[in-house]
Order: structure tokens, then sequence, then C-alpha cells
């Protein structure tokens, strides 16, 4: 088993962001130390950002100087505060810590678009744990001839049970099926850029 999620996240990281930040603005350049494919990927699999990317096999991994970064795109997501998991017993969506649910309007609306949960799993590479109680800017770029940009109203959550080391970041948003995206992350003066891709 461990030897399958080795592979996996080297498959995920491989090819990605893990060579430096495509903005061209980091203030800490992705993985810019010395650090094989191998050693990366160990890191990457011993943090709580590891489960995340062994159940999406489409998760985009980059890292900057002190933080590994997973970022995915998945079906919308209903987004419940603690009482009323409590009161109505969901069985899917998220509990939201803090920020609110923002079901952002599609940055295209002449063309097909749907309800998309855009978020962000940022783990510290000191320590391997997610990062909690942080206040990351994300802005969504649909790349193409005219880019457009959105600025992520960012909700902090986790999944229903309350984990903490599945502690993320993003909301919902509206997004063109089909379509390329960048999702720019800035954490503490560190940036990095991931690509998505809304199936």
């Amino acid at each position: 088993m461990k030897s399958a999620l080795t592979h996996l996240i080297a498959v995920a990281v491989s090819g990605l962001t893990l060579a430096g930040c495509t903005s061209g603005t980091s203030t800490s350049a992705s993985t810019s130390m010395p650090m094989s494919h191998q050693n990366s990927s160990l890191l990457v699999a011993s943090t709580d950002c590891g489960p995340y990317i062994k159940a999406n096999p489409f998760a985009k991994v980059t890292m900057t100087k002190d933080y590994v970064m997973v970022a995915g795109i998945g079906p919308n997501e209903p987004m419940y505060t603690s009482k009323q998991i409590t009161l109505q017993h969901p069985t899917s969506g998220e509990l939201m810590i803090s920020g609110m649910m923002h079901a952002m309007g599609s940055m295209d609306m002449t063309a097909k678009t749907v309800m998309s949960h855009v978020e962000v799993h940022i783990c510290s590479k000191a320590t391997g744990r997610a990062v909690t109680g942080a206040r990351p800017l994300l802005t969504l770029i649909k790349d193409g001839t005219s880019p457009m940009m959105t600025e992520i109203m960012v909700a902090e959550m986790t999944g229903r049970n309350g984990n903490l080391s599945d502690t993320h970041y993003g909301n919902n948003v509206s997004m063109v099926r089909g379509s390329d995206y960048s999702l720019r992350v800035t954490l503490h003066g560190q940036k990095t850029t991931l690509a998505l891709r809304r199936p």
C-alpha cells in the first residue's frame, strides 16, 4: 500500500508545478532546493495532504519554501455549520470552520457552466500537519486568449467528521466544462500556481 501511494504521489508530482512557480512572481520559488522526485514524493506522502492525493488521482501538487499545496476540483459541495450537521445529519458535504458558502457566478456566462468545488489543501513541510486557521488568497483564472480572473471567497473547512487533518480552503465556483484554469495560491508571501482542468 505504501509503495503504491508513493508511486501515485510521484505520478502526481512529476510534470506539474514542482519545478517552479508558473506565475513568475513567487517570493519563494517552489522546490528550488535540490530534492529528487522520490524524496519529494515521500515528503508529500508523509503529510496530511497525502490521503487527499490518494483519493483524488487528478489532484495537482506543488511546493513552496514552507508548504506542500494540493489542489483539486470536484462536484458542487453543500457546506454546513457544526450546528447544522448536528441537527440535519447530512450524508455529504463539508463542515465550515470559518468563512461561508458562496456559490460564485460564472466567469463566462456565454458558455456552458457547472457549479464546482475548488479546494486547496496546505500542509507544513516542517511538521507534515495540515495548516489550520490560515487566510490564503485564492485566484482562479480561466485560461485562454482572453483570460478571466476571479478571487475566490475562501472558506476554511473539513469533511463532515471535523477531522482537522483534512482541513482545506476554497469554495463553490461556477466553471466552464472542459476548460483549463490556473489556481494561484498565496500564503504568507509564498505564491504558487497550479494548473487545473474542469472535466
